[in-house]
């Protein structure tokens, strides 16, 4: 039998990887994306939008002993500024990068990927309203490596 691994970090870096390698989200996103953001990253301006990768839950699926595993990220767009609309557009270039082409993981293949929702929401920092745009990304893999 082999032994389990989780794809939660493969995932992980694979779509960071897709979302630093999309014209559409770096364009909208120029600090970056990140699996975690670097304690200095300042958010005063515009041009200080950024995109985060986390990992929200992740689980064991049967894939006819193929060590499966569904796992749930959220991706989240953080702009700042008056209006929603550079978040919410940023929001939607990362889905399309998601979901245009198959997402390839080490150790893992991946079979499928969906949203399964997304949320907004908007905080008050030093007086600065900061917009945070989520999408929640479910990504169902199986080991291919013992």
């Amino acid at each position: 039998m082999a032994t389990r691994r989780s794809p939660t970090q493969a995932v992980m870096t694979a779509v960071v990887s897709r979302l630093q390698s999309t014209t559409g989200v770096t364009g909208r996103a120029p600090r970056g994306v990140y699996a975690h953001v670097p304690q200095a990253t300042p958010i005063a301006s515009s041009s200080d939008a950024y995109v985060v990768v986390a990992a929200v839950t992740g689980s064991r699926q049967d894939t006819y002993g193929r060590l499966g595993m569904q796992t749930l990220l959220q991706v989240r767009g953080v702009t700042v500024g008056d209006s929603l609309l550079p978040g919410v557009q940023l929001r939607d270039h990362v889905q399309r990068a998601l979901t245009a082409s198959a997402v390839t993981a080490s150790e893992h293949t991946v079979l499928g990927l969906s949203l399964d929702g997304e949320e907004s929401y908007t905080e008050i920092l030093n007086g600065l309203s900061v917009h945070h745009h989520v999408s929640l990304v479910r990504v169902w893999t199986e080991q291919t490596t013992s």
